[in-house]
């Protein structure tokens, strides 16, 4: 691959580290039980938000955008559109939002061109379609808290992905991505339970623990009664633990 123009090797870089962030999104949902809108929406945001000086500028637009497309999508609904000319319209209306965020920018001199350029567009348009749906089958806490998830995980990628390092030892050695395939294997293998799981349900940990412990502790063996016969139904206690009369 050294030998690729400098352009076909952006896109190398580019194709190297998707399969990496796609596995880190499968560990936070499989192993953490951290909710994203998706496997790869979350994977290409994180790589389009590469670079770290852009990250809280991007991060900001991309809520904005979400929010913002989500409530244009609320009035979408009322014209009762297909699937696919909703799409359309909706692509058109987030295309829209961003050009007037790129001039009122400029207005203030903030270069936000640079940032918003590396948005996928469909990405967004996808994730507001998708945030309705949550909204509509689960409410609208679920649906933020998927939001809230699908940026964790994105900042995630990006700290993890953003080093000179890792693009370029994958780039030198694109045979890690049989470790990559590896390790997708054994998380598509695991049954265990989530991280999230276990913090959600620790209340019932703790009373299956102490019913455990209770069960286990030695129970003290029955005092005899006032003529020195056990009680009818109790243990006996061995002879050789009797008391001498």
């Amino acid at each position: 691959m050294q030998t690729l123009r400098p352009g076909e090797q952006q896109v190398a870089r580019f194709l190297l580290l998707l399969p990496l962030a796609a596995l880190i999104v499968t560990f936070f949902r499989t192993v953490v039980g951290i909710q994203t809108f998706g496997t790869f929406s979350p994977a290409l945001l994180g790589l389009a938000f590469l670079s770290l000086r852009a990250l809280p500028w991007a991060l900001g637009i991309f809520c904005l955008v979400v929010l913002l497309g989500w409530l244009m999508r609320h009035r979408l609904e009322s014209f009762h559109l297909l699937q696919v000319p909703r799409a359309t319209a909706m692509l058109t209306l987030i295309v829209m939002l961003l050009l007037v965020l790129i001039v009122l920018a400029d207005r203030y001199g903030i270069a936000v061109t640079s940032y918003v350029a590396l948005f996928p567009l469909i990405i967004l348009t996808n994730l507001v379609e998708r945030f309705w749906t949550v909204e509509a089958e689960d409410g609208s806490a679920a649906s933020f808290q998927r939001l809230l998830g699908t940026m964790f995980v994105t900042v995630t990628i990006s700290l993890c992905l953003a080093p000179d390092v890792v693009g370029s030892w994958m780039f030198r050695h694109p045979e890690t991505l049989g470790a990559v395939l590896a390790a997708a294997l054994l998380l598509g293998r695991y049954t265990g339970y989530r991280l999230s799981e276990l913090l959600r349900f620790r209340d019932l940990v703790r009373e299956a623990e102490a019913a455990a412990l209770a069960a286990a502790a030695p129970s003290a063996p029955p005092l005899p009664n006032g003529d020195g016969q056990v009680p009818k139904g109790a243990p006996e206690t061995p002879a050789a633990e009797r008391p001498t009369p």
